[in-house]
């Protein structure tokens, strides 16, 4: 059964202090595929544990309404 991993890279982008998100594939014993995502997220939104974008905040500030619309484009 396949299944899908997303975590979040070491590296911080410099200009805005987010991190990308990593997706890995994985099919059995044989096939592992491992693919950045393009998405820059802040550390805070998202969840080690779930693997997934996730905002507790109930302030729409600027930066909750930026994670919103990454965890769209991620799902």
């Amino acid at each position: 059964m396949a299944t899908f991993q997303k975590r979040l890279s070491s590296k911080n982008d410099k200009s805005s202090d987010k991190k990308e998100i990593l997706i890995r594939l994985r099919h059995g014993k044989n096939i592992e595929v491992f693919a950045k995502s393009r998405i820059f997220v802040h550390p805070k939104f998202f969840s080690v544990k779930d693997g997934d974008i996730v905002i507790k905040s109930r302030i729409f500030t600027e930066e909750v309404r930026e994670a919103n619309q990454l965890k769209s484009r991620l799902d």
